[in-house]
């Protein structure tokens, strides 16, 4: 982890073969992470760092492969586990309740559904299969009410990638056309973010990082109420952003070095 330019090393996983990759951080600095291992990746561990700490996240009874996807500032964290449900097996999405290490399952959801992200105040964005092209429907799960993400028009397919605030940013794909990035508001009306490929990180006030639908223009940008702000680069800095905080400072890399550029 980098902080104020400084880097701290958390080591590795309970095996020295294991993939590691890192989720989510939380302002406490609390970090979740997913471990891959074995013949094809078969063996999945979730994992909470809290103070230096590796702390195994657990299953549910029965279940198997636990996946975290996001944590919040309470210090909850959502993901999903493995389970066979008459004589079905799929995914469920789960809660590791904040200082707790076993799940809990989320109720009202189907099986095969996936955890996407986790707002402040519990509201989840997960995916839901659809039975005929078995991709994953992007809904909101706020207070037991689930809800698709509507699209801009027919024939669109949508994809939520974070939510913040209530928020939701992602992208919807016209039948026979190329990606449109998009944001839904809280009452989940979307508008689209012109010249955005798709919406990848949303903050509290809005403020979206996302492709560009021209490489050849910038790899990444940010958009505020709708408009493209800043420019991360041309296609040849090969830009990716992997985090966004509410006072607007992004995290990411810059020709393949640890970069963070503030908004100003």
């Amino acid at each position: 982890m980098w902080k104020n330019g400084a880097v701290t090393d958390y080591g590795g996983a309970a095996t020295t073969t294991a993939f590691i990759s890192v989720l989510d951080e939380n302002r406490a600095g609390t970090i979740v992470v997913n471990s891959t291992d074995g013949y094809l990746g078969s063996i999945r561990t979730a994992y909470r760092i809290r103070g230096g700490v590796w702390e195994q996240l657990a299953t549910l009874p029965g279940a198997s492969q636990p996946i975290a996807a996001a944590i919040n500032d309470v210090g909850d964290i959502v993901g999903t586990n493995l389970v066979q449900r008459n004589g079905n097996v799929g995914t469920v999405v789960v809660r590791w309740p904040a200082g707790q290490t076993t799940p809990v399952e989320v109720p009202g959801l189907p099986l095969n559904s996936t955890a996407i992200d986790l707002d402040e105040d519990g509201t989840l964005l997960v995916g839901l299969r659809n039975p005929e092209t078995q991709g994953q429907v992007p809904h909101v799960l706020r207070g037991g009410v689930l809800n698709a993400l509507p699209t801009l028009a027919r024939n669109q397919t949508p994809y939520g990638r974070a939510i913040s605030n209530g928020r939701v940013t992602g992208s919807v794909l016209p039948k026979g056309g190329s990606y449109i990035g998009v944001v839904w508001e809280r009452d989940l009306t979307p508008h689209s973010l012109p010249t955005a490929g798709e919406g990848l990180l949303i903050n509290r006030d809005g403020l979206v990082v996302a492709s560009h639908s021209n490489p050849n223009v910038t790899d990444h940008g940010v958009w505020r109420n709708g408009t493209l702000e800043y420019a991360f680069g041309s296609f040849d800095d090969h830009v990716y952003t992997g985090a966004l905080s509410d006072d607007g400072t992004f995290a990411g890399q810059l020709r393949g070095a640890p970069t963070v550029w503030r908004c100003t």
